[in-house]
């Protein structure tokens, strides 16, 4: 899968400074232990996830996962990957749905 090397060097200086050790790169960080939640798990519920972190960092129209493969699939296409490339990335049966994708 493509990743952006800001995205890679992200994530590599996470893997060293992340305050739980383990293999999980998303792990719940709130110190608060409950019966679905214990500090350093991987995240099992993941509804809410994406809404808190953006509460958290003050964004008012709070995005998913899915927004964010989508922006990642449009600026592949801006950078001229062909369709069938981008299809096989976001993993579409279809390219009729790539396309769909694409055009938002």
């Amino acid at each position: 899968m493509p990743i952006l090397p800001e995205l890679h060097e992200a994530l590599e200086w996470w893997h060293s400074h992340r305050p739980y050790r383990g293999d999980n790169v998303f792990m719940m960080l709130d110190d608060t232990i409950h019966c679905y939640h214990q500090p350093g798990a991987p995240y099992k519920h993941r509804q809410k996830f994406m809404a808190r972190l953006c509460k958290r960092a003050g964004i008012e129209r709070p995005f998913g996962f899915q927004a964010i493969r989508h922006r990642r699939a449009v600026d592949l296409y801006k950078q001229g990957p062909r369709l069938r490339d981008i299809q096989l990335w976001l993993r579409h049966e279809s390219a009729a749905t790539t396309e769909r994708s694409l055009k938002g």
